[in-house]
């Protein structure tokens, strides 16, 4: 088992409104891909250049303190998930 913790620490102005980040596990297996646009972050299952139209999990980072911002990634749970992600601050809007 893998587990991976993204945190961000601080923004500014000049920070890009939006960010693409892909996640894989050791062995690269599979892939989990993330947009964060403005509030608004996707986390997709496989590897994405944009969000698609469905089949993505949306959070409201709008009441999130950046000091609070971070996401767990564990791969392969033995209770038959491939992955599961956490992000214990943030709001889920779509699943």
């Amino acid at each position: 088992m893998s587990i991976l913790v993204l945190t961000s620490c601080g923004q500014n102005e000049n920070q890009e409104i939006w960010r693409h980040v892909e996640f894989y596990p050791l062995d690269e297996s599979q892939v989990i891909t993330i947009i964060t646009k403005e509030e608004k972050r996707y986390i997709m299952n496989g590897k994405h250049d944009k969000v698609p139209q469905d089949g993505y999990l949306l959070l409201d980072l709008s009441k999130l303190d950046p000091l609070g911002d971070g996401i767990s990634v564990c791969w392969n749970e033995p209770e038959g998930y491939k992955w599961k992600v956490a992000s214990a601050y943030s709001e889920v809007l779509e699943n």
